[in-house]
């Protein structure tokens, strides 16, 4: 009941509903295949309450177990599958399944799991997803949506981008992150057409809006990629570049621009299902993440709680119709950041990656805009290092183009930053690590650097 896919399918059978390489659906051959993987679910004794392991890349059998699973008020937990079976062992024996969907190669990750009740008790509406955070900042921890928040969101960002029947939605996130997710529900919601790469290849993604993809999710290094894979202009029928998972430098974002790409940058995370605030179209400022989603509260707080006035920094707090319910009813994100006048969002760092030098709040994020801005620089990112004299400083581990040297961008940065914000130490690295969905993996980059 109220399923998306059952009424796209009774207003639109016959249009075209999701494309995946060679393949293709209309609204009701999908209809028909969630209903499949609804009577296979019920086959397997899986009841309402029971979670439902997801193992396996994206894919078309992953959408129709996603719906499946909220028909039968099952809760989905999708895995990251590009760990290991060694790292997804634990994973999996915390998240007392009752059964899973697994490709060939990842069902050596379910040997000896202890399979949970498949007809737990529990009263109340159960979670759609159970999510693993990323674990860039700590153990893996899991997040639970329901189909409410599922909804809400998707509804405050039709809100603030408009989409419809006529949307032509480029999926290259993964499944088991909350942007892939949270665009099924998007996608579905609209009832447009939905094409389906199960990871990011420039060149694919290039065809696909050449062919007529409307609507598209990336990070800052997809993008970059992207812009890097032709010298052409947006085609005129993309209408919107969602750019989220992590500060995008400014050079990326004028380029992109400039060449006619209608980017948005966006701040979110998974305990507030994806989207928190998202660029106006045809206002954005390229420098902020926009206004907080319709319905969508944002506040700036102090470390006593209180919260302060616009362009004071302090701890993102965010409240409203999508934030996980365990979580709520303000929920404090871990980041800090500032509202300008206009309600605008700037995110300064992670509470883990902010440095305290000498008493001093250093940002990294701010530090690497303006490191960024340097023609040599390729990428760049600051991270929170020991030092005896000042408590913290910063060290910038630093990708240059050719020729460009790390001395000489060492002391242009000296005369564009306070003293105080200057990293001390500076690394040139051939990469920076990234995290299956392409965001910057600061603990990996720790590791590197201190090996």
């Amino acid at each position: 009941m109220g399923c998306l896919i059952a009424q796209a399918a009774a207003k639109r059978p016959r249009a075209l509903a999701l494309r995946e390489g060679e393949r293709s659906w209309t609204w009701a051959e999908l209809d028909a295949d969630v209903g499949r993987r609804v009577a296979q679910l019920e086959r397997e004794g899986l009841g309402r309450g029971a979670r439902y392991g997801a193992l396996t890349a994206t894919s078309a059998d992953l959408v129709a177990a996603f719906f499946a699973c909220q028909r039968l008020g099952l809760t989905l937990v999708p895995f990251n599958v590009r760990l290991t079976a060694a790292e997804l062992a634990p994973l999996v024996a915390r998240a007392a399944l009752a059964g899973a969907l697994a490709s060939p190669r990842h069902v050596e990750a379910l040997a000896g799991v202890t399979w949970a009740p498949r007809r737990p008790p529990g009263e109340g509406e159960p979670p759609a997803l159970a999510l693993f955070t990323s674990g860039t900042t700590g153990a893996p921890k899991l997040v639970y949506l329901g189909r409410d928040q599922l909804e809400a969101s998707a509804r405050a960002a039709a809100q603030r981008v408009p989409v419809g029947a006529d949307d032509r939605w480029l999926l290259t996130m993964p499944l088991f992150h909350v942007g892939g997710l949270a665009m099924l529900t998007r996608w579905a919601l609209a009832q447009g057409t939905l094409e389906l790469h199960p990871g990011f290849d420039e060149a694919a993604v290039w065809r696909a809006l050449d062919g007529g993809a409307t609507q598209v999710s990336l990070v800052a290094q997809t993008l970059r990629r992207l812009l890097r894979a032709s010298p052409a202009s947006a085609p005129r029928s993309l209408r919107a570049v969602l750019v989220g998972g992590g500060p995008c430098p400014p050079g990326v974002i004028a380029e992109a621009r400039e060449r006619g790409f209608p980017v948005l940058q966006t701040y979110g995370l998974t305990e507030a299902c994806s989207q928190v605030c998202t660029e106006v179209p045809g206002a954005a400022d390229g420098s902020t993440c926009g206004p907080p989603l319709p319905g969508v509260r944002v506040e700036i707080r102090d470390e006593s709680g209180a919260q302060v006035p616009p362009s004071v920094p302090g701890r993102i707090f965010v409240a409203g119709p999508t934030v996980s319910p365990p979580l709520g009813p303000w929920l404090d994100t871990g980041d800090f950041g500032q509202l300008d006048a206009g309600g605008r969002l700037s995110v300064l760092s992670r509470r883990e990656d902010l440095i305290i030098s000498g008493g001093e709040n250093v940002y990294p994020a701010e530090l690497e805009r303006v490191i960024s801005s340097h023609p040599a620089v390729e990428e760049v990112a600051v991270i929170p290092i020991a030092d005896e004299r000042w408590g913290q400083a910063g060290l910038a581990a630093v990708v240059l183009r050719p020729r460009g040297e790390l001395g000489e961008l060492e002391r242009w940065a000296r005369g564009r930053l306070a003293a105080f914000r200057v990293p001390k130490q500076w690394r040139r690295l051939d990469a920076l690590p990234r995290t299956p969905t392409g965001k910057l993996d600061r603990p990996a980059l720790r590791r590197a650097l201190e090996g």
